[in-house]
């Protein structure tokens, strides 16, 4: 037969507060009949002891009733002790717990800070091969005849694409000094149209209609 063993249930906070409240409030009502009790024990110990057989009798359970609750004030006073002693452990473990939660909480952020520093890290090796890839193929647009866009343009116009997202950055928007007013913010993607849609108005002359036709539809699927 197998036996089970049941842990004792754990009082929280707020039933540890509510049995002290209870037992400091036990231990007020003891002592307030405490002293009612030595009140009334010294208006009849002077007919008591000086013969008075009823008197002497009631004095007598009096002082069994102040024995009785000097021992109870022992009691509540050791149940109070106890009590406090169980209302720290209560609260150490809420916030034992509630650290836990807090650590859990944070280690999810971490991962979303995690995240979102490596997103920023690919961004920027993406932007390295991009860069790199303008670079080679303006010196072919160039080697070609093709002075439009220039390197200047595209070093100029590329900082402003740049300080464009980084104004929509939260966390960098201030590192990026000034804002840039409406007609100064670029995109990437804005001036490749742009510079695109230039230098095939300049080659289109020299084009016949199916090299034409064939550019707009490469074109059209990147």
């Amino acid at each position: 037969m197998s036996s089970k063993t049941n842990a004792t249930k754990q009082p929280s906070v707020a039933e540890a507060e509510a049995t002290l409240q209870r037992f400091e409030a036990e231990r007020n009502d003891v002592v307030e009949r405490k002293t009612a009790l030595a009140d009334k024990r010294r208006e009849i110990a002077f007919d008591a002891l000086s013969g008075d057989k009823s008197a002497s009798k009631l004095l007598d359970g009096l002082h069994r009733e102040a024995v009785e609750l000097e021992s109870r004030v022992i009691s509540v006073g050791d149940a109070i002790a106890e009590a406090t002693r169980r209302l720290e452990q209560a609260r150490q473990r809420e916030q034992k717990e509630a650290n836990k939660q807090r650590a859990l909480q944070v280690r999810q952020v971490l991962g979303e800070l995690v995240e979102g520093l490596g997103l920023c890290g690919k961004a920027l090796d993406l932007f390295v091969v991009g860069a790199n890839k303008t670079d080679a193929a303006l010196d072919s647009l160039h080697r070609l005849g093709c002075a439009y866009p220039s390197r200047d343009q595209v070093r100029v116009y590329g900082v402003l694409a740049i300080h464009t997202a980084f104004m929509h950055s939260a966390l960098w928007a201030r590192e990026v000094g000034r804002h840039l007013a409406p007609n100064e913010r670029k995109s990437f993607g804005g001036l490749a149209a742009q510079w695109h849609d230039m230098v095939e108005r300049n080659v289109a002359p020299f084009l016949d209609d199916a090299d034409a036709e064939q550019t707009k539809t490469e074109t059209e699927a990147a």
